[in-house]
């Protein structure tokens, strides 16, 4: 993953520690379809963040808790309530696995 594939994704290419550990991830050997999940998942949570004026590199659990009720109540464009459940999980994973590595 290089920068002008962040441009797609405003709040990764906003933060370094997103860009290092998604670069991380390619190098890894990922495929290129979980790169751009993990990518449009971590950006997603960014920009919950940001909306909340929170600092995504030491959130909580309450941070944490306050994006799943975003996706989990979050219009979409068919009129629905919530993203999919699956889509949620994925969500998650890309987040819990960019913690995993500031933690390291």
């Amino acid at each position: 993953m290089d920068h002008h594939r962040w441009k797609r994704h405003v709040y990764v290419s906003q933060n370094e520690e997103a860009q290092s550990w998604l670069t991380l991830q390619m190098r890894l050997g990922l495929a290129r379809n979980t790169l751009d999940a993990y990518a449009r998942g971590l950006d997603d949570y960014l920009r919950v963040c940001h909306q909340h004026d929170v600092q995504a590199h030491s959130a909580s659990q309450a941070e944490i808790a306050l994006y799943v009720n975003d996706m989990a109540t979050r219009e979409r464009p068919d009129g629905k309530t919530g993203l999919a459940n699956a889509t949620m999980q994925q969500r998650l994973t890309a987040v819990r696995l960019f913690y995993d590595y500031l933690i390291d």
